[in-house]
C-alpha cells in the first residue's frame, strides 16, 4: 500500500514539474506560465476573433516564398494587413523547397533581403519559420542544403531584421523518420523550435512528446501550429480542441499557439463557447496586451 500510494505520489509531482511554468529567455519569448494565441491571415480571421471575442489572436500566421515575384505581393498584403490590425505578433512561414542549395549559397539573397527589409519596416515582432515543415514525406528538404539556407537566411535577418526570431519547424506528419534532428541547423541560429500538427492523432504519438521533450532540452520556446480543417462533427471538433489545450497546459515549453480553422467551425456554437472559454484562462495572450509585453518597435521612416 505505501509503495502504490509513494508511486503516485511520484507520478502527481512529476506531472506538476513537467507543467510548471518556464522560461528560456529566447528572443520574443512571452513571460513564463504565458502563451501567445494565435490564428491564420485567412479570410475568416474576423469570424474568428468575433466568436472568441474579446480575445482576438495576439499572432497571426502567414506563409511567404523566397520568390521575388512573391515576395513583393506578399509585403504589400503584410503592410495592408498590419495597417488594419493594429499590433500583432507575426508567425511568417518562408518556403524555398526545390532551391534550398540556391538559398545556402546566396543565390536568393535579393528575395531575401527584401522579405527582411519589408518585415522590419512594418514594426512588428516576427517569428520566421525558415523552410517550414522540411521534413513533410511528400516534399523533404535535403537536409545538408537545407541546414546551410537557414544559417544563411538567420544571418541576413539578423542584420537586417533585428526585430525577428528563427524558428525551426517540422510536421509531425513527417515523424515517421525519427532522424529529424538530421536537419538541425544548430542551437546558435535557432530561437524557438515549431510543430505542425494537422491530424487527430499527432498530439498523441510517442513522437511528439518526444520532440517537445527535446526541445525542453535544448532550452527552445515551442509554436504549435494546428491546422486540421477536416473535422466532419461538432464533437469531433470539441475531442480536437479540447486536446490542444490539454497539450498546451501540460507542456510548459510551448509559448504560442496558432490555429487555422475553416469557417464550417465557426457556426457551431459549442465549439466557439469552448473557444471562447479556453482563451479567457490569463495565460493565454490575446490582442489587448500584446503590444504591452512585445513592446513594438517604430516603423522605421
Amino acid at each position: 500500500m505505501r509503495i502504490a500510494i509513494a508511486c503516485m505520489l511520484a507520478a502527481v509531482i512529476a506531472i506538476a514539474a513537467a507543467s510548471a511554468p518556464v522560461f528560456f529567455d529566447a528572443k520574443l519569448e512571452p513571460p513564463a506560465g504565458r502563451v501567445i494565441s494565435g490564428y491564420d491571415d485567412g479570410p475568416m480571421l474576423a469570424a474568428y476573433s468575433k466568436a472568441v471575442a474579446p480575445h482576438a489572436p495576439a499572432m497571426i500566421s502567414f506563409d511567404a516564398a523566397l520568390d521575388f515575384s512573391t515576395a513583393s505581393p506578399f509585403l504589400t498584403k503584410y503592410r495592408e494587413f498590419a495597417d488594419r490590425y493594429g499590433f500583432f505578433v507575426a508567425d511568417v512561414g518562408l518556403s524555398f523547397h526545390g532551391y534550398e542549395r540556391d538559398v545556402s549559397i546566396g543565390m536568393r539573397d535579393p528575395d531575401i533581403i527584401v522579405t527582411a527589409n519589408g518585415l522590419r519596416a512594418v514594426g512588428r515582432p516576427v517569428l520566421v519559420r525558415i523552410g517550414y515543415d522540411f521534413n513533410a514525406p511528400s516534399a523533404l528538404y535535403e537536409p545538408s542544403a537545407y541546414i546551410g539556407a537557414f544559417r544563411h537566411v538567420t544571418d541576413l535577418f539578423h542584420r537586417e531584421c533585428p526585430n525577428a526570431a528563427t524558428v525551426w519547424n517540422p510536421t509531425a506528419a513527417g515523424f515517421s523518420d525519427s532522424h529529424y534532428l538530421k536537419w538541425y541547423p544548430g542551437d546558435d541560429v535557432v530561437d524557438w523550435w515549431g510543430i505542425h500538427v494537422s491530424e487527430s492523432h499527432d498530439l498523441s504519438r510517442d513522437e511528439t512528446e518526444a520532440f517537445v521533450e527535446e526541445a525542453e532540452r535544448h532550452r527552445k520556446p515551442l509554436v504549435i501550429s494546428a491546422t486540421t480543417r477536416n473535422l466532419k462533427s461538432e464533437a469531433e471538433a470539441l475531442r480536437w480542441y479540447a486536446s490542444m489545450f490539454d497539450f498546451v497546459r501540460a507542456h510548459s515549453a510551448v509559448k504560442a499557439v496558432s490555429f487555422g480553422i475553416d469557417s464550417r467551425q465557426h457556426r457551431w456554437p459549442k465549439v466557439a463557447s469552448y473557444l471562447k472559454q479556453q482563451l479567457a484562462d490569463p495565460r493565454f495572450i490575446d490582442a489587448t496586451e500584446a503590444a504591452t509585453i512585445f513592446h513594438p518597435q517604430r516603423p522605421e521612416e
